[in-house]
């Protein structure tokens, strides 16, 4: 007996920041947490800044059927300021199934 499974591809349907949007120090390491669900399979989370990978921080992700959370933990300097912070969800096996949340972030210089 041969059974073909054929999976259906899904897109994720939302993401979120879920981190609340707080003054950024440069004196310590910031987190920022990314949670998307409704993927399957599950959806691939990256982090951009300003367009660009991010890849001088660390990601810890963790990931179930249909969810996935991505923490981002980086350190910010005061060129960072007012720059674009995106976390975007990719389901590689569905076209067109990207989504993402962005938000300015704001750096405070501190000494």
């Amino acid at each position: 007996m041969f059974i073909d499974c054929d999976f259906v591809s899904v897109k994720p349907n939302k993401v979120k920041i879920v981190t609340p949007n707080d003054l950024l120090s440069t004196r310590k390491s910031q987190t920022v947490r990314c949670e998307t669900s409704g993927s399957y399979p599950p959806a691939k989370l990256t982090w951009l800044l300003d367009g660009k990978a991010i890849r001088n921080a660390v990601i810890t992700e963790e990931e179930t059927e249909t969810f996935t959370g991505s923490l981002l933990t980086l350190n910010v300097s005061p060129d960072d300021d007012g720059k674009e912070l995106v976390c975007r969800a990719d389901n590689p096996r569905f076209p067109g199934g990207t989504a993402q949340d962005r938000r300015q972030i704001h750096v405070a210089c501190k000494s």
